[in-house]
């Protein structure tokens, strides 16, 4: 699963340049519909999260795109996506997060750069799911992660 999530993020945020589509925007509903889908398949879930956040970083980085808010997106909408099927938000959080570290030392971005968006993404979806959801994504920012001390950092995206 989650080779088929990273391959689809990647095309989809290649295709989105060129039909016009916000890459934000394909970030997002890519992100959160691969959770859903695959909750709803009953499939691995944090495989498909790790998939879709290396696919978007991926596409981001072959488009040119901002890498570090094709993480955030895909962040939110992960996080939005496992909350709206029940799911536990504080392992998506820390999956998404992790697979944003993994990315970034695999293509030499900034490892506490590309956690934080990760964080920022998941914070702001989590507001729109819920208190509980808000307090499973706190625990996790301010942890360390993969050796990384996570902390929010700047989000330019206001749809979760």
């Amino acid at each position: 699963m989650t080779s088929a999530a990273s391959g689809a993020a990647q095309g989809i945020m290649a295709g989105a340049k060129q039909v016009g589509v916000s890459a934000a925007d394909a970030a997002f509903t890519v992100a959160k519909t691969a959770v859903t889908g695959t909750a709803d398949l009953g499939g691995d879930v944090l495989g498909a999260v790790t998939g879709t956040v290396r696919g978007a970083v991926k596409g981001a980085q072959d488009t040119g795109g901002d890498v570090l808010g094709a993480i955030s997106d895909t962040a939110r909408g992960v996080v939005r996506g496992a909350g709206e099927v029940g799911g536990d938000v504080a392992d998506v959080t820390r999956t998404a997060i992790s697979a944003a570290i993994g990315i970034a030392k695999e293509t030499g971005l900034n490892v506490e750069d590309a956690a934080g968006a990760a964080a920022s993404g998941a914070l702001e979806a989590a507001g729109k799911v819920g208190e509980s959801a808000v307090d499973a994504v706190s625990g996790v920012i301010g942890s360390t992660v993969d050796g990384v001390k996570v902390a929010v950092r700047g989000k330019d995206s206001e749809e979760a």
